[in-house]
């Protein structure tokens, strides 16, 4: 009966999560946007985090990897298949996700939304100039489409300031930006 009552919370979670992905669907498909950046997301180490601490609370004892696996697996899997309605709500759309910045295999340790599976999305590593993948950069072959310079890259911040900052947030507006243009 709990791992039913933590599966079900675990799914209202990963709804919760993408309701707010629809609101912005929608939004983006009245404007008729043609690309649309996305640096944002929940990785596979934060919600496994969580799901430690929920699992810790409800059996009072700490759960062994594979329940941890288990749990996050089935976690993602509700949260990409409502990430889908999200790209669904403006199909002409191209959804360009940052990667994710925890330096593993999206092909196994799911990051969303950039894992969504959907015709109009690309996923984007970062690299150090046209060197290498960042050494903080997701990356898989299924799931990571393409690279962008994503390390010291020059940003705006309040006040009219600038700083170098490094993450696939940085590297997927590139690619958003070479979209457009080709669009265009």
């Amino acid at each position: 009966v709990k791992e039913k009552v933590l599966k079900a919370a675990l799914g209202a979670l990963a709804q919760q999560q993408t309701k707010v992905y629809l609101d912005i669907g929608s939004y983006i498909h009245h404007a008729k946007a043609d690309v649309m950046n996305g640096s944002f997301g929940t990785s596979y180490d934060a919600i496994s985090g969580i799901i430690g601490k929920l699992y810790k609370t409800i059996f009072k004892k700490d759960p062994t990897a594979e329940e941890i696996k288990m749990y996050t697996l089935h976690f993602f899997k509700v949260n990409l298949e409502e990430t889908k309605k999200f790209l669904a709500s403006s199909p002409e759309t191209l959804f360009v996700f940052a990667a994710g910045n925890e330096g593993s295999n999206n092909d196994e340790w799911p990051t969303s939304p950039t894992n969504v599976e959907a015709e109009n999305k690309i996923s984007v590593a970062a690299t150090l100039g046209d060197q290498a993948l960042a050494n903080f950069s997701c990356y898989g072959a299924k799931n990571v489409d393409v690279a962008a310079p994503g390390v010291g890259i020059i940003s705006t911040t309040p006040m009219n300031h600038y700083l170098a900052v490094s993450g696939t947030s940085q590297a997927s507006p590139y690619v958003a930006n070479i979209a457009g243009r080709i669009k265009d």
